[in-house]
């Protein structure tokens, strides 16, 4: 049995039959409490770690060296430890000098013949390198966000102050085509229109990124119709779907969503534009909606040149050189289905992309059902 009692200190009314011998020259540190926690026993390996001698740790409170951060899980642990004869947590220590010990406790129940607790058997594991390679990695990932925001910010504050000229730009432009529109003036006055409103377009997709990246534009969830919104992007995107000849379909009956107004319209209106641009003339574009489970789902189809099997790999990520121009040849910003992806997780829903070259389109995404609330 353990003998490693000094005549001033509590024994233990049972112990295990450990070999001392073997607990002095483990790797790990050791030691015994009573049911009082205080320490029975403590090997050479603890005394190291800790800065103290074998005679300054027996006969003493347990809690004497925790730090006071880890003082209510060993509380816990002792609460429950008839309950939970083994147990596995985290503790910080503090040794001689002051400075923390990080470590892992493996607590084991002793229990007399009687079946009693009357201690704990205690393993300690050192882990204070560890813990540093995880602070130094928080700090790391800190910083790398902080500076995403900045990056972020800077990107906006450069959306914003750059729309204003390019939208005068677009203005002037078509003022000089009106003015001159069979003549060459009025043929650079579209491309420089049209290039001006592909620029408005970009910084449009580049603000809005950026501010769903920071988080700053907030959600507001409330219970709408789905139709409503759907019949009133269709009018937004009614000019370009003319002037490209393709017919809008809206099958959408009334059915009620829990989702944010705004960011429901935005997403629409990303996804009706980009059906309308890869669509060829007399072709059709169509959004319908079911319930499914406790979900809504939204498919826009269309029956345009569909997406190259090598460009689907990369819908999601920023990656102009895989980026597919539409039927004007304009690239686009590549950010509006991540911008579409983003908006609708944030309010509960996925996203996904299914097509055929060729053949056309269907992105279909889900929003919350609103459908319980409706009824009451």
């Amino acid at each position: 049995m353990l003998k490693a009692l000094h005549e001033n200190t509590r024994r233990l009314p049972y112990t295990p039959d450990f070999d001392r011998m073997l607990l002095d020259t483990a790797a790990d540190g050791c030691w015994v409490v009573d049911a009082d926690l205080v320490v029975t026993f403590v090997n050479a390996t603890l005394c190291r770690w800790l800065g103290y001698r074998e005679e300054e740790l027996v006969g003493n409170h347990l809690l004497t060296f925790v730090a006071p951060e880890s003082l209510s899980a060993i509380r816990r642990a002792v609460a429950l430890r008839e309950v939970r004869t083994r147990q596995s947590l985290d503790i910080t220590l503090r040794r001689s000098d002051a400075t923390p010990l990080y470590a892992i406790f493996s607590l084991s129940t002793l229990f007399d013949p009687a079946g009693s607790a009357v201690g704990s058997s205690i393993f300690v594991t050192d882990i204070t390198h560890r813990h540093a390679d995880e602070i130094a990695l928080r700090n790391e990932r800190e910083q790398w966000a902080a500076a995403t925001q900045r990056l972020n910010r800077f990107l906006d504050l450069l959306s914003t102050t750059l729309k204003d000229p390019v939208s005068a730009i677009v203005g002037f432009s078509e003022a000089l085509q009106a003015e001159a529109p069979d003549g060459r003036i009025g043929t650079y006055a579209a491309s420089c229109r049209d290039a001006a409103q592909h620029i408005v377009r970009v910084m449009d997709d580049v603000a809005l990124w950026a501010s769903i990246q920071t988080d700053t534009g907030a959600m507001e969830p409330c219970l709408f119709d789905v139709a409503g919104v759907v019949h009133d992007t269709m009018e937004w995107a009614s000019a370009g779907a003319v002037r490209r000849r393709v017919a809008l379909i809206n099958g959408v009956d009334d059915v009620p969503v829990l989702a944010d107004v705004a960011a429901t319209m935005t997403v629409l209106k990303h996804l009706l534009d980009n059906a309308i641009r890869f669509s060829r003339p007399g072709t059709q574009v169509t959004v319908a909606a079911r319930r499914i489970a406790g979900d809504v789902e939204i498919q826009i189809a269309d029956q345009g040149i569909g997406i190259p099997p090598a460009r689907q790999a990369h819908l999601f990520q920023l990656d102009a050189p895989h980026a597919t121009p539409d039927l004007d040849g304009d690239l686009g910003s590549g950010m509006g289905l991540m911008i579409c992806q983003a908006l609708v997780a944030r309010m509960g829903g996925t996203l996904h992309v299914e097509s055929r070259e060729g053949v056309g389109t269907t992105v279909t995404f889900t929003l919350p059902s609103g459908r319980a609330l409706a009824e009451h």
